[in-house]
């Protein structure tokens, strides 16, 4: 089944970003990097009730948000 895979998916993912943070609303989280112009390196990827985007930091640093 989809949603048991992901927190494989996750654990999977997070050798490759620096930081993970989860939070309620993903649509909100996604709207906010947006709105501040910083670089989203991947939209908003939707599986099941899991949903995750990348973006970078300052430094270039790739960090990935998921939701609860």
């Amino acid at each position: 089944m989809i949603i048991r895979s992901i927190p494989v998916l996750c654990l999977r993912l997070l050798h490759m970003f620096s930081l993970i943070s989860f939070v309620e609303d993903i649509d909100d989280a996604y709207r906010f990097i947006q709105a501040h112009d910083i670089q989203v390196t991947r939209k908003i990827e939707r599986i099941g009730d899991f949903a995750y985007f990348n973006f970078k930091d300052p430094d270039g640093n790739v960090l990935m948000i998921c939701n609860r």
